[in-house]
């Protein structure tokens, strides 16, 4: 499962916390703007490398959490296919997970939502509905 923006949110505080003592301050915009450069990889390598990086008292920014070559990822780095990405963890509008790097800015993210109860038969009576008043073409 890719990482989510509340998900990354909780991984910039743990990383901010697990700074030794003595190593430049990171910020947690920061973070969350690293972690989101990786968004489309599976959660818990993202959560390792994310902690492995915020350690490491050498690193004077967040920014080595998004770079994947660094020593901080130990980890597959194989993107998640969309198709792996739970429905209600991706966009109504365009279909991408939250923290996609492909992920439109035209329009804001909005989960998809879920119809309640068993309304399905009425949305498919409503589509067959509009289909046969639709006008044929003629040639």
């Amino acid at each position: 499962m890719p990482v989510t923006k509340d998900q990354a949110a909780m991984l910039a505080s743990l990383a901010i916390a697990c700074r030794p003592n003595g190593a430049p301050h990171w910020e947690a915009p920061g973070v969350v703007a690293a972690i989101a450069k990786v968004a489309n990889l599976h959660l818990p390598d993202v959560a390792l490398a994310t902690i492995r990086a915020a350690m490491d008292p050498t690193a004077k920014t967040p920014g080595v959490i998004a770079s994947t070559s660094s020593v901080h990822w130990h980890e597959k780095t194989q993107p998640i296919s969309p198709r792996e990405t739970p429905v209600r963890e991706r966009c109504n509008d365009c279909g991408k997970p939250e923290l996609h790097p492909l992920h439109p800015t035209d329009h804001p993210f909005e989960r998809v939502r879920r119809t309640e109860g068993n309304a399905y038969p009425t949305e498919v009576a409503h589509l067959r509905g509009l289909i046969r008043t639709a006008p044929k073409e003629t040639s």
